[in-house]
């Protein structure tokens, strides 16, 4: 379902006017950082969401999200990104001239074939429960609840 068919009218933009004078947006903006919640962050979110992508549906938009924050834990992306972590681990023991001990093939499945690790778990299961969410129809005010403000903040305006 597009964000357009599923978002009220208080997240719009009037014709002729910029994002910025959505009132929501404005409450964000002007919002002493002391004051700042989640709330505030995800309703200037969605205005913008809707303001930039109104024809996306709610599964493309948090797909990006989790695709930002890292949390797209897809077989092939985990793969990709511990091959990425163990070349820099390769190109730092040769900048500071280490040398291993065990056989590169082992380095290897060491470094890359492993469990899931603790983060990499959490992360996986956050994602799962906002896929979870999206199937269920959830609101996307809802699924953005799930990110801490911290995670809100790195997706970024």
């Amino acid at each position: 379902m597009n964000l357009s068919t599923i978002l009220d009218l208080s997240y719009t933009i009037p014709q002729g006017q910029k994002l910025e004078d959505n009132e929501l947006v404005k409450k964000w903006t002007n919002c002493p950082d002391e004051s700042m919640n989640n709330e505030l962050i995800i309703d200037a979110y969605l205005s913008r969401d809707l303001h930039f992508f109104p024809n996306k549906t709610v599964t493309e938009i948090f797909e990006r999200h989790l695709s930002k924050l890292g949390y797209d834990l897809s077989n092939q992306e985990l793969l990709n990104r511990r091959k990425y972590n163990f070349i820099n681990l390769l190109k730092r023991m040769m900048d500071e001239e280490v040398k291993s001990t065990e056989p590169f093939n082992e380095l290897y499945n060491k470094y890359v074939n492993i469990e899931l690790t603790n983060v990499e778990q959490v992360h996986k299961a956050k994602a799962l429960k906002i896929y979870d969410m999206i199937e269920q129809g959830c609101h996307p005010k809802n699924i953005y609840s799930e990110f801490t403000i911290q995670e809100l903040e790195y997706l970024g305006w």
